[in-house]
């Protein structure tokens, strides 16, 4: 078949995986190990490597699979000169020809039949978007508060509260992890918001659902996540997913989920609490919220501790509830946005994909 992207004859590819990076030279290897080793059988896949100008060792070790290419496994690499994610997702969906075209971060772990998983399960199951969650979180260092800050996504009482991290058995759902698309979604409802350096999948999905498509979990459609669990980034995380939520309401009313919202409602409170002690006595009703909140913490704490260990366990406590605060100080602080968050040269028109 002639490819419309180079002009020669070659097979398109029947889905593409697009791998955004930015200075992951600590774990793009081992990424891009799973992923040179698929069991693709009669599927073609391409992997789309997006550099967001990297300056480690991350574009040299990229530049080193695409020359592993073969025939039916291609890398190719692009470059990011916007560096944000939405901006990469963008650049490998104009670019790619596939019929499928899915997403992945790199510092994951994939199993050998997820991109033929995803292929299969889109040729079968009533939906036109299919993805998975994470079977394990490891920590990206050492040590006992490395440890507690990975159970964060492997529980519901610290991050682990969409669907995706919770469910067993197939489902439809609003959101999954990375996401396998048809590319007719992207005819339809456009690309991903470049505004929204963050939080653009839960606006972008939004659209999906409003659009008339469906969104549908499988549990075998999953990767193994490495987290970052040094203290800058989990500080860095934390406060920035919550500062952008309300930068995504505004674009985009539809992607309001209550669960995005409640750290902040936490915050509100506790300030309202201390604020409210220096003019009254408090009511004892008006500890009620917290003493709830504090059971979950502690009960939590002891899940992991029988789970991992007793100093994991009790570490989770005041790692979740600093993730908490920070969240919520993110999201209030992002009611009061800088004007150059959204700057209408960088807003993402809703117009098809098949401009080249």
């Amino acid at each position: 078949m002639l490819s419309k992207r180079t002009g020669v004859q070659e097979r398109v590819p029947d889905i593409s995986f697009i791998l955004p990076f930015r200075n992951e030279g600590k774990f793009l290897t081992a990424t891009l190990n799973t992923l040179e080793k698929q069991v693709l059988n009669d599927v073609c896949a391409e992997i789309i490597l997006v550099d967001g100008m990297s300056t480690d060792n991350s574009r040299s070790i990229a530049e080193e699979y695409v020359r592993k290419s073969c025939d039916n496994l291609r890398f190719r690499f692009l470059d990011n000169t916007r560096i944000t994610t939405p901006a990469a997702f963008n650049i490998g969906i104009r670019e790619s020809e596939a019929p499928i075209i899915g997403f992945g971060g790199a510092h994951c772990l994939y199993p050998p039949h997820y991109l033929q998983l995803a292929v299969r399960l889109l040729r079968i199951v009533d939906a036109s978007v299919v993805g998975g969650g994470h079977d394990r979180i490891l920590p990206s260092g050492d040590g006992i508060i490395s440890e507690a800050i990975s159970c964060l996504y492997q529980s519901p009482v610290g991050a682990a509260i969409a669907p995706y991290h919770r469910l067993r058995k197939p489902s439809y759902v609003d959101t999954v992890y990375g996401g396998f698309y048809r590319r007719e979604v992207f005819d339809q409802v456009g690309c991903f918001n470049e505004v929204l350096v963050k939080n653009q999948d839960n606006e972008f999905n939004s659209r999906v659902l409003a659009g008339g498509f469906k969104i549908y979990y499988h549990p075998d459609l999953f990767a193994t996540y490495i987290q970052k669990t040094d203290l800058s980034s989990f500080i860095k995380r934390a406060f920035s997913n919550g500062y952008y939520h309300p930068t995504t309401w505004r674009v985009n009313p539809r992607s309001f989920k209550f669960r995005h919202a409640v750290p902040s409602g936490l915050v509100v409170y506790l300030i309202s609490l201390a604020l409210a002690e220096l003019v009254i006595n408090l009511p004892v009703w008006a500890l009620v919220p917290l003493v709830l909140y504090l059971v979950m913490l502690f009960s939590s704490g002891v899940h992991f501790m029988l789970k991992k260990s007793p100093l994991v366990g009790a570490t989770t406590v005041p790692v979740f509830l600093a993730h908490h605060l920070l969240y919520g100080l993110g999201t209030i602080a992002g009611l009061f946005p800088r004007r150059t968050h959204i700057s209408p040269k960088t807003r993402l028109a809703k117009s098809g994909v098949g401009e080249r």
